[in-house]
């Protein structure tokens, strides 16, 4: 037990840096899910889900919590999809409006920062942000609650169908010697009977040593359809951590598409719920190894 404190140190003391303030239940969420991370510490190969994914080279890295930067728009310009010209852009963690584009939403549709629909479509938020994914036995989830503050947020409303993508593009930029990590947080909501597609893709710049550790999650309404495609293109030198948590209900189809084509280590984890007669889920997996 000591050795394992000792390896956990240096992450209990980010843990200091974790954000604090603005709902008392967001920061309570934030509290239990940074207790859960303490108790559990990383996962290793003896534990049964883990055994083929050796996360040591994460856990004995120093890691900072990567501050705000700014990018010029044409730095973004090679990972931005052609067919979806509505994006959000979250760098370090963080929602950047000014390289964003989301002017032309129909009604009802919202897309933008997760940490301003906190406030501004509370309920919603505060019904299901942190209700699927659950900290209990996952370290890397629960890292990522206690660090939960911004990120992407997507609502759907009842009945509409949008065929255009949507896109959420996440940069990641290392400064300074020491290796930097954001814990980016996706939340999807798609009401009844709507239907929409959205692309995540994670990117950084060629030789940037970084972890990012994300976690989206999403509720699909009765009927509702989401094409959801994951694209990670990392610096070689990163480490990647992502769960999706799904929550299906009656005859809606959730699809998953995730690319892996950069990075160190990478791990996505997909956990469904098929809550309902006709629910489907579709998990697709492509990844190109170098070397």
């Amino acid at each position: 037990m000591a050795q394992v404190a000792e390896k956990l140190q240096p992450w209990l003391a980010s843990l200091e840096e974790r954000p604090r303030g603005g709902s008392r239940w967001l920061q309570d969420l934030r509290d239990h899910a940074a207790s859960r991370f303490v108790e559990l510490g990383f996962p290793t190969v003896r534990d049964e889900e883990w055994r083929f994914t050796n996360v040591s080279p994460i856990a004995s890295t120093e890691f900072k919590l990567a501050p705000p930067s700014t990018l010029a728009p044409e730095a973004l310009a090679s990972f931005l999809s052609a067919d979806a010209p509505l994006r959000l852009v979250i760098v370090n963690g963080r929602f950047s409006p000014e390289l964003s584009r989301t002017s032309g939403l129909p009604a009802g549709l919202k897309f933008g920062s997760l940490a301003t629909a906190v406030t501004d479509h509370a309920d919603v938020v505060g019904r299901y942000l942190g209700q699927l994914a659950d900290p209990k036995g996952r370290a890397f989830t629960a890292l990522n609650t206690a660090f939960t503050h911004d990120g992407a947020y997507v609502y759907v409303p009842d009945g509409l169908v949008f065929d255009q993508p949507l896109q959420i593009l996440f940069v990641a930029t290392a400064e300074g010697p020491i290796a930097s990590m954001s814990h980016p947080r996706t939340l999807i909501v798609c009401g009844d009977h709507s239907q929409v597609q959205i692309v995540e893709t994670y990117v950084s710049a060629k030789g940037q040593k970084h972890f990012t550790n994300a976690v989206t999650e999403v509720v699909a309404g009765e009927a509702a359809v989401l094409d959801h495609y994951k694209i990670e293109e990392e610096s070689i030198d990163a480490f990647h951590m992502a769960s999706m948590h799904i929550h299906a209900a009656r005859s809606s189809n959730v699809s998953n598409h995730a690319f892996t084509l950069g990075g160190r280590i990478v791990r996505n984890d997909i956990v469904a719920v098929l809550d309902g007669e006709g629910a489907e889920c579709t998990v697709n997996g492509l990844y190109i190894a170098d070397g």
